[in-house]
């Protein structure tokens, strides 16, 4: 994996010499007062064989999947779901609230096997308790329950109220693990499991990052968080996450909680946003070309992809296309708009990564957590918490409660 930066020299040179530099152990201890760095450590303590047992328990063979999440026990949850063969039978509750979706869902299911999965850290959170009076009889009538939540009270509501079902297999999340550094614990592999994945490939990734960090092997992820952190105090208001794959977009949705829930605090750091190439490049290329200057962007590409080889005979008011590798094309569109970005003085990251994997992914997506603590170390907040967030479900609290 590499991180390209196309910054200012200057800035490049200061990035890379404070990454060189810096003191990982002093930011980690300064990090653990608060309490919620147990995704570092957790996956290299996992008791899978444990968790193996329980899911021979678990009939897979059902018709679809509900996922009940939102936030980070759902933006992770579909990141990894997008590697499975099986994606189509997951079902997302939670991220929306439109009546005419939830409808079109509940009639999907009915008279189908149903499988359920519950994600909800606290087990307090409003959607949750929502969706499970709103789907209470799908839930009644389903195959099995998995659960996976910091609250064993929690477990202990939905085991009571859903007795009709024979199995229920309850997983604890670490509290010391947030909602959306959570991928990175017990509930990537559950969601793994479910969706018949081989979870021991993303764990591989992650703790091999880890240990190239801990042994000085790579600086990836503080020339990441440097780099945001110095892009901001330069004046840079907007981070844009982008790809040139769809099946990307759950992953650069996931990022873009995990860097504005966590360092989006005292109006300090970058603004998230995300886009998809070559469909943004028409949608939104303009304003990146003569909009303002308060900008950056970050690529999340793989070097290798499926060959696409089509016939390319037509000549269309005398325009033709050299090239018959769709696969070339999609690149050659990508490395355009990120040289445009170059002539434009827009500051650009690159992800690239060798292929479109778990143990590719694991590491990627411990990169990038890392490199949030990092720049929340010299912003001076606390990555950990969502004061923001609370606030506006208080709001929420006082309207429907």
């Amino acid at each position: 994996m590499e991180l390209e930066l196309y910054l200012t020299p200057r800035m490049v040179r200061k990035t890379k010499r404070m990454a060189e530099t810096i003191d990982f152990l002093e930011i980690w201890e300064y990090m653990n007062r608060y309490g919620m760095t147990g995704w570092y450590y957790q996956l290299g303590n996992i008791d899978a064989e444990k968790v193996s047992k329980q899911f021979e328990k678990i009939d897979l063979n059902v018709d679809y999947i509900i996922s009940l999440g939102t936030g980070g026990s759902y933006q992770g949850v579909e990141m990894l779901v997008e590697f499975s063969k099986h994606k189509d039978k997951f079902i997302f509750v939670g991220p929306s609230l439109d009546p005419e979706e939830i409808a079109a869902i509940t009639k999907k299911v009915e008279g189908k096997k149903i499988g359920f999965n519950i994600i909800s850290k606290s087990g307090g959170t409003l959607e949750i308790i929502m969706f499970i009076n709103l789907f209470k009889d799908v839930i009644k009538k389903s195959q099995w329950i998995t659960i996976v939540s910091s609250n064993p009270g929690f477990s202990d509501f939905i085991i009571e109220s859903f007795k009709e079902v024979k199995t229920i297999e309850t997983f604890l999340l670490p509290a010391n693990v947030g909602g959306r550094f959570a991928i990175g614990s017990i509930m990537g592999l559950v969601v793994c499991y479910l969706t018949g994945l081989n979870f021991q490939d993303f764990m591989k990734g992650f703790l091999d990052m880890r240990e190239s960090l801990e042994k000085g092997f790579t600086f990836i992820p503080f020339e990441r968080g440097i780099a945001r952190y110095l892009l901001f105090s330069d004046g840079k208001i907007l981070e844009n996450l982008a790809s040139n794959q769809k099946k990307i977009r759950p992953t650069l949705n996931w990022a873009r909680q995990l860097w504005a829930e966590s360092n989006g605090k005292e109006h300090k750091s970058m603004f998230i946003s995300v886009g998809t190439y070559p469909e943004d490049a028409h949608s939104v290329g303009q304003i990146w070309k003569e909009g303002p200057r308060k900008v950056a962007e970050t690529f999340f590409l793989v070097k290798n992809n499926p060959d696409y080889f089509f016939e390319n005979k037509l000549s269309i008011q005398n325009i033709h296309i050299k090239k018959n590798n769709l696969n070339e094309i999609n690149k050659d569109f990508t490395e355009s708009i990120i040289e445009d970005r170059f002539e434009s003085g827009i500051p650009v990251m690159i992800y690239r990564v060798n292929d479109f994997t778990l143990e590719t992914w694991g590491k990627l997506v411990f990169s990038e957590m890392v490199a949030v603590v990092i720049e929340a170390y010299y912003l001076g907040v606390n990555p950990f918490n969502q004061p923001g967030v609370e606030s506006y479900k208080e709001k929420v609290k006082a309207r429907i409660l």
